[in-house]
């Protein structure tokens, strides 16, 4: 088998210097965690000693490559140095930088009020604010909301709390606001055993639900509505082990909207798994992973990644945080 050489690559994104050659004599790691969610993903870069001097101020943007000298590095983002940890002895210095894209007006905290306003309204309006470019999926653009309050409450929870409520994928990569319907992976990618250095997989027995249902409340007639989602419809149909939203809300896409988010969220991680592979720069969140050779149960079964870490010390190596997720999520 043909010997690889894990490498990496540092660039000063501002000046577009190339800080490899003047850091890699120091560095003893370098690692990107990296998630499907809204975490901030983030850089870790530790440096001995005789480095301490060497690495860029605080508030520097660092492009990071990673991969191998025979195949290719592969851009993991841009960071934005923002913590340093002086330990000793031995006299190391570690360093922390978050995704550039987590701004501190994205994190700061906002009180406002949107009040019968169109989703897609209120999400331009977050991205507008905030720099970013808004990537709405199609199903979401003629949704209203009634009324919406943000009380010391920063945008980047703003969007999660909307995600989740809506049964969407909301977070900010690459510059844009990405609030998209959870769907099975564009690209999916088979593993075995033996791809792997370990793995551990769980599995946890749910509650088996028949329906969601969530109620509204018609303001102008003074009554309750009840919203049923069987997976793939809404229905009249309460038979059967039901799911309730016990908050009411006050239009029927509003109730409509948390049924589906419920349901989905009850279905979702009932395997969960770990994973520890040689270093490969092409795993990343969201991607599926096919199972492949583990057990008869496990066989065939599509995990999304949910979060990766790509970590060059003495070697390289990608861990895998993984789960499996219902249809339509």
């Amino acid at each position: 088998m043909r010997a690889i050489t894990p490498d990496y690559k540092i660039v000063n994104k501002a000046s577009g210097k190339d800080l490899t050659a003047t850091l890699r004599p120091f560095i003893m790691s370098v690692s990107v965690t990296e998630s499907a969610d809204n975490q901030n993903d983030t850089l870790s870069i530790t440096l001995n000693g005789e480095g301490v001097n060497q690495f860029p101020v605080s508030g520097t943007q660092l492009e990071v490559f990673l991969g191998y000298q025979e195949t290719g590095l592969v851009s993991f983002g841009v960071y934005k140095v923002d913590t340093k940890t002086l330990t000793g002895m031995p006299l190391t210095l570690s360093i922390k930088a978050g995704a550039s894209d987590f701004t501190a007006p994205l994190k700061s905290q906002k009180t406002r009020v949107f009040d019968k306003k169109p989703l897609a309204d209120i999400l331009q309006t977050i991205a507008l604010e905030n720099s970013l470019e808004l990537q709405m999926g199609a199903s979401y653009q003629g949704m209203a909301v009634d009324y919406l309050k943000q009380e010391q409450e920063s945008d980047m929870n703003l969007i999660t709390r909307l995600a989740k409520e809506h049964g969407a994928n909301g977070t900010v990569k690459n510059g844009k606001l990405v609030f998209m319907e959870k769907a099975v992976p564009a690209k999916v990618q088979a593993i075995s055993p033996a791809d792997l250095k370990d793995f551990r997989m769980t599995w946890t027995d749910k509650p088996k639900y028949d329906r969601a249902i969530a109620t509204w409340h018609d303001r102008n007639s003074n009554t309750p509505y009840e919203e049923i989602w069987d997976g793939m419809a809404f229905i009249t149909d309460k038979t059967g082990n039901l799911a309730r939203v016990y908050r009411q809300f006050n239009t029927q896409t509003e109730a409509r909207n948390a049924a589906k988010a419920h349901w989905y969220a009850l279905k979702e991680m009932q395997l969960k798994a770990s994973f520890t592979m040689p270093g490969n720069p092409l795993m990343v969140s969201k991607l599926g992973l096919k199972l492949q050779g583990f057990i008869a149960e496990a066989q065939d079964q599509v995990l999304f990644i949910t979060s990766t870490r790509h970590e060059i010390k003495s070697g390289y190596v990608t861990r895998i945080e993984a789960g499996n997720q219902a249809d339509g999520v």
